[in-house]
Formats: structure tokens, C-alpha cells, sequence
């Protein structure tokens, strides 16, 4: 569903697609800081698709079933990941 509206450079709207959490961990794992948002479902869809792999140069062709998938599978982890950090966060002990 994402993939066919990327084609018509519609305007991202997070909650469409993913949950509020699942955003933020998405671009700030792309772009190092918290904008906003992406401009367009198309951008989206490359950072999906580059947690499965997808090297996005110039050249290559728009990214597949498979590597989005992957990607999303990532996000999903990295959600979860996030999640359990944060519910455990004080049980963690670091000694120096």
C-alpha cells in the first residue's frame, strides 16, 4: 500500500503508515537528528528500504518487495529494542 502511493509524490503523513514511535526511530536512524518530517512516502520508503539493504545510489532502480520488507522487519526490531531500553532503563546498572 505505501509503495503504490510513493508513486504519485504524495506528502508523508506518519500516522498513515507508522506509529508515532516507530517514526521517530525511523528518521532518526536516516538522518542522525528529528526533523519534522520526510517530504514525501517516496523518502520514507528508501529509509525502509535501506535498514533492508538497499544501498539507494543513483542508479539503482526504486527498492522491492523483499528489501522493503527486510526494512520494515528492521524497524520493527529496532521499535521493540527501543521499547524494552526504555521499560528497563533503571534496572540497568553500569559500573565503572
Amino acid at each position: 500500500y505505501p509503495r503504490e502511493k510513493a508513486s504519485k509524490k504524495r506528502t508523508f503523513v506518519k500516522s498513515q503508515f507508522f506509529s508515532e514511535e516507530e517514526w521517530k526511530i525511523l528518521v532518526i536512524k536516516s538522518t542522525q537528528s528529528l526533523p519534522a518530517a520526510p517530504s514525501t512516502i517516496a523518502e520514507a520508503l528508501v529509509w525502509i528500504a535501506q535498514l533492508g539493504g538497499y544501498p539507494a545510489r543513483k542508479n539503482d532502480g526504486h527498492p522491492g518487495t523483499i528489501v522493503l520488507w527486510r526494512g520494515r522487519k528492521r524497524l520493527m526490531d529496532l521499535t521493540e529494542g527501543c521499547r524494552l531500553a526504555s521499560q528497563f532503563r533503571d534496572l540497568w546498572v553500569i559500573s565503572g
